[in-house]
């Protein structure tokens, strides 16, 4: 039960994962400075979801942030320090850490534990760079050997990631994603399309408005598809189901259970 439960939550993370020089005659050019990021809060409390891996029983500590969840048959415990974050997954014992390393109110580095017999397993590891507020590449490696790269690119006012580009650890191109947007405004916090491990307060928002469409382009399989969404959203503006329907007609549903 153990191994598989480790199993399970290295699956979503590898699924999320692949988701979702200057020459020496060149003058130097001082470094863009990094832009704050507009903070997100939880201005609603999430109760439960039913997207993706699904999350229930969520707590909060004063600062409207998550401190206990379930998700995926594990329950999360969460702890925040000056300089870190950090996601504590049980079974019966701990099986998974995922430790967000924080640097002037960004995520720099996340590097995510497995315990197997009690035995401390670094695994996927992923820094971040940001430009302007938003995050614009991760970089990821397993047990410090290089696994890929993803950037973003934002459209005109910044507000939305227009398109994004998933790399191997060799520098080829895999896929090619791009986004359009309802005139709906995304408010959710923690937990959304974009972050599904209940920790979207810990990093910039990818998008103001809500997902209309997703189309991606497999640049080694040579296929595309696209995904498009439907919302029901409640009076106050919070999305309480949806609905996400491929080009094959086969579709996938969620709710939303909001304080």
């Amino acid at each position: 039960m153990k191994t598989n439960a480790i199993n399970n939550l290295v699956w979503l993370l590898l699924t999320a994962i692949l988701l979702v020089n200057t020459g020496c005659g060149e003058e130097k050019k001082a470094p863009v400075p990094e832009s704050k990021p507009e903070v997100v809060v939880n201005e609603r409390l999430l109760n439960a979801s039913t997207l993706a891996s699904g999350v229930k029983d969520i707590q909060y500590n004063a600062d409207k942030q998550p401190e206990k969840f379930f998700t995926a048959g594990m329950k999360v415990d969460v702890s925040y320090a000056k300089n870190n974050v950090v996601y504590s997954y049980y079974g019966k014992e701990l099986l998974a850490k995922k430790v967000y390393d924080l640097q002037n109110g960004l995520v720099k580095n996340l590097t995510e534990y497995n315990y197997l017999g009690k035995v401390e397993e670094k695994g996927f590891s992923t820094s971040f760079e940001y430009q302007d507020g938003k995050m614009i590449k991760e970089i990821t490696t397993i047990k410090d050997k290089p696994f890929g790269h993803t950037e973003y690119t934002y459209d005109a006012v910044h507000k939305n990631v227009a398109v994004s580009k998933a790399y191997d650890h060799s520098g080829n191109l895999l896929t090619t994603t791009t986004y359009e947007y309802t005139d709906k405004l995304d408010k959710s916090g923690s937990h959304n399309e974009w972050y599904i491990w209940l920790d979207g307060t810990l990093f910039p928002k990818k998008a103001l408005y809500l997902v209309k469409k997703i189309g991606t382009e497999d640049h080694l399989a040579k296929k595309k598809w696209n995904i498009s969404y439907e919302y029901d959203i409640d009076a106050q503006g919070y999305v309480v189901s949806g609905k996400g329907t491929r080009d094959n007609g086969s579709s996938f549903e969620w709710t939303n259970t909001w304080q």
